[in-house]
């Protein structure tokens, strides 16, 4: 990958500049890998460092945290690579890749948070989070239908 004279990344055949803030960008790019590399620290940490016996609802809290981290980060992916393809509507793109992060943050990072003994009243925002998942889901299908719109 070279870069434009602005510090764009280009692509191997492309001359358009991919701005960092572009679905296909680098900042969602670098979330899901930071997503996936904390949902695998969780996992490792929920698996070996609590006992079940005594911490099942904390690895519980844990756990599904893991699993709507690992779905979304794949996601992240997926969306920036069809939107690489050119494939989906670029601003319904991006808002999906906004709704996915927010999700992972609100959602997923508040039972990270829970399981490691946070309050319970943080327990708030974990419906915001699964509601910025949905969001996030209901902006990829548009992306994707209005691109091919006639």
């Amino acid at each position: 990958m070279t870069q434009s004279k602005n510090g764009y990344a280009l692509g191997k055949n492309d001359d358009a500049p991919v701005s960092f803030l572009a679905p296909s960008g680098g900042l969602f790019i670098a979330f899901a890998g930071i997503s996936g590399l904390t949902a695998t620290v969780m996992a490792a940490f929920s698996n070996h460092g609590l006992d079940p016996a005594t911490h099942a609802h904390q690895i519980e809290l844990i756990k599904t945290g893991v699993q709507m981290d690992y779905v979304h980060s794949l996601a992240m992916l997926g969306v920036a690579a069809l939107a690489a393809l050119g494939r989906l509507r670029n601003g319904w793109a991006t808002a999906a890749q906004w709704l996915f992060l927010a999700g992972g943050m609100l959602f997923a990072g508040t039972l990270y948070l829970l399981g490691l003994g946070a309050p319970a009243s943080m327990g708030t925002s974990v419906p915001i989070g699964g509601l910025a998942y949905i969001l996030g889901w209901l902006s990829l299908t548009v992306a994707a239908l209005l691109k091919y719109r006639r």
